[in-house]
């Protein structure tokens, strides 16, 4: 029996390896386990010192008090199936917040940190230009000119206070 060709393993382990990468990529289990193994190399030098360690903490959307939790239809649309009455009720007297969803979770991360930016930006010019203004206040030619207008007032002989 001959050998199978080059070509054919070479096309057989790209299709394997991109079929094992979809299926990877829609699994939150393996999102978890390689969130895990970063948090531990991350730390890894502070272990072999003997430093603390902070605890593993996994992301938004992968906490295991989240697996239960049904976000229910998109969009705040209406679900299609009827509900039982033990369900109004429960929803009726539960009225605790919704924890947000991984991309509402990203999304608030992201508008935070971009209005974070605005305001550190708007600090920080108001900063630039008071410096600005104080340094032409306290500039030489600021001085030179009030110099100039003593002189010119006539007080000329007599030091400037």
């Amino acid at each position: 029996m001959a050998p199978i060709p080059n070509f054919l393993v070479r096309l057989a382990s790209a299709y394997l390896t991109q079929a094992l990468t979809r299926k990877l990529s829609q699994s939150p289990l393996f999102f978890r386990v390689v969130d895990r193994a970063i948090h531990e190399f991350d730390h890894l030098p502070n272990r072999i010192q003997g430093k603390e360690v902070p605890r593993y903490q996994a992301p938004l959307g992968m906490r295991e008090n989240e697996w239960d939790h049904d976000p229910g239809e998109p969009h705040n649309e209406p679900s299609p199936f009827p509900t039982s009455n033990q369900n109004r009720n429960s929803q009726a007297t539960d009225t605790k917040p919704a924890p947000p969803s991984f991309q509402e979770a990203q999304r608030m991360r992201a508008r935070q940190s971009y209005l974070e930016s605005r305001r550190l930006a708007e600090r920080d010019r108001k900063r630039r230009e008071e410096e600005a203004v104080a340094h032409k206040r306290d500039s030489v030619a600021d001085e030179l000119r009030r110099l100039q207008d003593l002189l010119r007032s006539g007080d000329g002989g007599d030091k400037p206070k």
